[in-house]
């Protein structure tokens, strides 16, 4: 009941920042929190998506990506 209630919330924050954030985006930015510095590979995994489509999340997610400059 507790998971359930933090997950509400969360996705209640996200709304209001974008009211269409994509599930699949809440669904890594709440991967990586639990473990920070995983692995796009690690993270495919752990989500059961593409590795390419989260690759295209973690890029769209990306404040430098966002502004077009290229990553570190």
């Amino acid at each position: 009941q507790q998971e359930i209630t933090g997950i509400l919330a969360l996705l209640r924050e996200l709304k209001k920042i974008d009211p269409e954030f994509p599930l699949q985006y809440a669904l890594c930015l709440t991967e990586i929190a639990q473990c920070e510095g995983i692995s796009l590979t690690a993270l495919a995994k752990r989500t059961a998506m593409p590795l390419s489509t989260v690759s295209r999340i973690i890029g769209a997610l990306s404040k430098k990506r966002q502004k077009g400059r290229p990553f570190d």
